[in-house]
């Protein structure tokens, strides 16, 4: 497993909250979200890489079908990743042409941008590069439930 060094700026953590109080910024793809579920209705068990969401707004930084997926499959309360987006070690895009600013409006205000619009990055100080956030959850942090 490779493992990434985060800045300590980043504050991440990991909490129990409840969907509802989610945030989205991207529309989703239902292909996508069908096959997740698909696959843990086949497995009896949802297992699956954690939602990571800035810990001011509540917005999802990652994890869009994820979280569909988890309402649909009728989960209330998950465990997601928590981080401090407002971090200089976190970008929306690997050109910075995307306003972290510009995302927390859009959910907050639920004026979605197309699926896979964002695509963060965060540092790793011991590398000195810039890694996909879903990495983060990939190699580090995973839901595994009993489907109901």
């Amino acid at each position: 497993m490779n493992f990434i060094n985060f800045h300590k700026s980043l504050n991440i953590r990991v909490k129990e909250v409840t969907l509802s109080k989610l945030f989205p910024h991207e529309n989703i793809d239902f292909d996508v979200v069908n096959k997740i579920i698909d696959k843990s209705k086949s497995n009896k068990i949802y297992k699956t890489p954690l939602l990571i969401v800035c810990d001011k707004t509540n917005m999802i930084i990652d994890g869009h079908h994820r979280f569909e997926a988890l309402k649909i499959l009728g989960y209330k309360k998950i465990s997601i990743i928590y981080l401090n987006y407002s971090s200089e070690y976190i970008k929306c895009s690997n050109s910075n042409k995307i306003s972290k600013i510009n995302l927390i409006n859009s959910a907050l205000n639920k004026t979605l941008k197309t699926s896979k619009y964002s695509n963060h990055h965060i540092f790793d100080i011991e590398k000195s590069s810039w890694v996909k956030v879903i990495n983060i959850s990939i190699n580090h942090f995973m839901i595994i439930k009993k489907i109901k």
